[in-house]
């Protein structure tokens, strides 16, 4: 009599339980096997090649040893040596689940190839089988709480629900399972900016410039990085609005870079806006004139030249006030410096205030010139009282002939 499976110490699995079959050679054919122990029963040996093979209903039997043993009779009643053996009942599935990430979390551009999933199972070194919408394989984690991690490519899938299952096997065959749908979505968002109307960070925009476009994203955000000014804001309807603080920039090149994010975590291309902080403010002034009294006379008035010193060559100067408007360039006639001839015909005698403005390429102003002068195209009067036309100059009064009238300039010097 021997027994040729399973082995003696085998693993039960629930499944085996049902129906745990017992085999092996003997050599009385017609004659019975016999089971006692943890189970009983018997079977016939067969005739030809004796052997005897018999299934036992264990579902009813507590996990742990069952003890089998196997006797054999003659037809005289002689026994053979008996068989015992001591298998093991394991009708207890082990356990395994997702811990990380949570149910329909998302698989985006960047993790699509290399998404983790970790969970907790219960059997030291046996093998997860990964299917579904990924494949793979992991040992559980030995220690005192079993854990797995596992990167897995998601990559063949097309965007939408997937469901990834996870496959568990014990030492004893019982299995268990655990699955977990996630959403994949490769998509990167979009954005647009609207053009500024230039690139130029001006004084007066240093704390507010103002940038605007589209986006793809409702509620998710549109960052804006490279300096201080680092922000983001949320895209509302597919429209984003910005007003960047550039106070703290250093002047000259800054470089805006825009970026939009979608709830799954893709990123979308990048767009960076050049542009240059100028936000000094430029500098005029009129120059002093020699001018008497700076006086515009009548054969002045349609152009009286004044000059000027500006720091922003070829960039208008601006004259206006009591003069006819006009511009002039800045570096004409040399580097930093202007030229006009003002028009004051339309202004009336008395004081004139010229003003000048002066602007840079970002548009930041410089503080406004002022000249002042006098209008005064009125011809003096002048005539002569005495003596009366026509008069005698004698011997006597030749060398000092008196001539007397009336002037209008007091003060003023009347040539004879």
């Amino acid at each position: 009599l021997a027994v040729t499976s399973p082995a003696n110490g085998a693993l039960i699995s629930n499944s085996a339980a049902l129906a745990y079959t017992i085999s092996g050679s003997c050599s009385e054919g017609g004659q019975s096997v016999v089971f006692s122990g943890d189970i009983s029963g018997t079977v016939t040996c067969t005739t030809g090649t004796p052997n005897y093979s018999k299934a036992f209903d264990l579902s009813a039997l507590s996990d742990g040893p069952v003890n089998i043993t196997v006797n054999h009779s003659d037809a005289a009643g002689t026994a053979a040596v008996a068989v015992n053996q001591t298998h093991t009942l394991d009708k207890t599935a082990p356990t395994i689940s997702y811990t990380s990430p949570a149910a329909n979390a998302f698989i985006n551009a960047t993790t699509k190839s290399s998404f983790s999933v970790s969970g907790s199972c219960n059997s030291n070194t046996r093998t997860i089988t990964f299917s579904g919408a990924a494949a793979g394989t992991i040992a559980c984690d030995t220690g005192a709480n079993p854990n797995f991690t596992k990167a897995l490519d998601f990559s063949a899938n097309a965007d939408g629900i997937v469901n990834l299952v996870a496959t568990y096997t014990d030492s004893a065959g019982n299995s268990a399972s655990s699955n977990r749908n996630f959403t994949l979505d490769t998509t990167l968002p979009t954005f647009t900016l609207t053009p500024p109307a230039d690139t130029i960070i001006s004084l007066a925009e240093a704390n507010s410039l103002h940038l605007a476009g589209t986006c793809s994203e409702h509620n998710e955000n549109v960052s804006f990085t490279g300096g201080t000014f680092a922000t983001a804001v949320n895209c509302i309807v597919g429209t984003w609005d910005v007003n960047l603080n550039m106070f703290a920039e250093a002047e000259g090149a800054v470089n805006v870079t825009i970026t939009h994010v979608d709830d799954a975590g893709n990123v979308s291309a990048s767009q960076v806006v050049a542009l240059t902080k100028d936000s000094g403010v430029p500098t005029l002034a009129f120059d002093a004139l020699v001018s008497p009294n700076n006086l515009v006379n009548n054969a002045q008035k349609s152009a009286f030249t004044v000059l000027g010193a500006c720091s922003e060559d070829g960039r208008n100067v601006s004259i206006s006030g009591s003069a006819q408007a006009q511009n002039v360039i800045c570096g004409n006639p040399t580097t930093h410096r202007f030229s006009a001839n003002i028009n004051v015909n339309a202004a009336v005698d008395g004081a004139l205030v010229i003003l000048a403005n002066h602007t840079d390429l970002g548009g930041n102003p410089a503080v406004q010139a002022s000249l002042n002068l006098t209008k005064d195209i009125v011809a003096p009067t002048l005539d002569v009282l005495s003596p009366v036309a026509g008069a005698i100059i004698t011997l006597s009064n030749m060398a000092s002939f008196p001539v007397s009238g009336n002037c209008g300039e007091a003060g003023r010097n009347v040539v004879v």
